[in-house]
């Protein structure tokens, strides 16, 4: 299996895709956060937050799961800040030697809690203000078509490869893993027909421009370029959505063996990574990745991402990675090895990796392109002055 192909999409004849640029967005509970934070909505999908739910629901510490963060709670500081991890705790349980199929009839008492946790978070009143903010400031296309503006370096720029070749008639296929339960992504990510006409041309079947170098970064002419093309989004939820309570999945990393009992509380086994996504890291031409920590339980993508910018030198990745104000700002070099460290490559490829990684730094204060929730300030003068 591959991407699928989108070389006939127009089926009017009037245009026919040259090239697919295929853009694998991995994104992760930050921006549900983000989201969250920006429409001031509380509770948030942090687990600290669904302990508290946890306990107020009554549910027994005699579940494995909630045990062990009530363990890791009440130890003495400087106590582990991950200690309502539900993963985390998962493989510390694994680590103690906790019996799997009672890890097991734990989680699924987590998993069922956790969708009425969600469903309570992420109610339809949200929903509805982020589609009608996403449609009227138009979140969706912007992130699509001008996500490079967040690249304030034209030495960064030049990584992406595919963006010094300029042409039209393009296309530009996102395909969105949503590592989040929630549909809020789903909910700003589409494109809805204030944003977006499949046919807003008469003579020729683009519908969608694409800017290579939003911010002018270089005169060079190969750069400058805004891209009369066409554009095609896919979202999957690897681990579940929140309206299916026994998809949710939670767990641990894979070591491979579908036999080892390890498997039995691996996210990758039961996600089918292997089968349904592998297949699609050597045709991706670039890789984003928003709003994850990078953690062991998901070591799988960021391996497989290594892999494939090993593979091939035109390829790149665009990781973001939030530095709140007021604390300890890790450089980009940093980053990269935190993304390094997570995908266990080895230290000889890592200048190679670097002049192929785009690290986009910021925080609450920064302007940004990709998936951005910031709504225009109201103007301090009313309308009548």
């Amino acid at each position: 299996m591959a991407y699928q192909n989108h070389k006939e999409l127009d089926p009017t004849g009037l245009t026919h895709v040259k090239t697919q640029y295929n853009i694998m967005a991995l994104v992760g509970n930050g921006f549900d956060l983000q989201v969250l934070n920006e429409y001031k909505q509380k509770p948030t999908t942090r687990y600290t937050d669904f302990y508290y739910h946890l306990k107020m629901r009554g549910v027994s510490d005699e579940n494995l799961i909630l045990g062990k963060m009530q363990e890791l709670q009440e130890q003495p500081p400087p106590r582990n800040e991950n200690w309502s991890d539900v993963e985390r705790c998962i493989a510390d349980l694994e680590d103690d030697g906790a019996d799997t199929k009672e890890i097991q009839s734990s989680l699924k008492e987590v998993q069922r809690e956790f969708s009425g946790f969600l469903n309570r978070v992420v109610g339809s009143r949200l929903l509805s203000d982020l589609s009608d903010d996403a449609q009227e400031n138009e979140w969706s296309n912007k992130s699509l078509a001008t996500f490079l503006e967040d690249l304030t370096e034209y030495e960064e720029l030049k990584k992406i490869a595919f963006g010094a070749k300029k042409g039209n008639y393009d296309l530009f296929n996102f395909f969105f893993v949503n590592f989040n339960y929630t549909s809020l992504l789903d909910n700003y990510i589409h494109l809805d027909s204030v944003q977006f006409d499949p046919h807003r041309h008469k003579t020729v079947g683009t519908n969608f421009f694409f800017d290579f170098n939003p911010r002018k970064l270089n005169q060079d002419g190969r750069w400058d370029y805004e891209s009369s093309s066409n554009v095609a989004t896919q979202i999957v939820h690897p681990h579940g959505s929140q309206d299916i309570p026994r998809s949710l999945l939670f767990g641990t990393g894979y070591s491979g063996n579908p036999h080892d009992q390890q498997a039995q509380l691996a996210k990758p086994y039961w996600a089918q990574n292997q089968l349904k996504y592998a297949h699609l890291f050597d045709d991706t031409h670039l890789f984003i990745v928003f709003g994850c920590s990078l953690g062991e339980t998901d070591q799988w993508w960021w391996q497989n991402i290594a892999q494939a910018l090993l593979k091939d030198d035109n390829t790149a990745l665009m990781l973001y990675w939030w530095n709140p104000c007021g604390e300890d700002v890790k450089t980009s070099k940093q980053i990269q090895d935190l993304f390094f460290d997570a995908a266990g490559t080895q230290a000889s490829s890592h200048d190679k990796l670097r002049q192929q990684i785009c690290v986009v730094s910021y925080n609450d204060e920064s302007e940004r392109v990709w998936l951005s929730t910031r709504r225009p300030k109201p103007s301090p003068f009313s309308a009548d002055e």
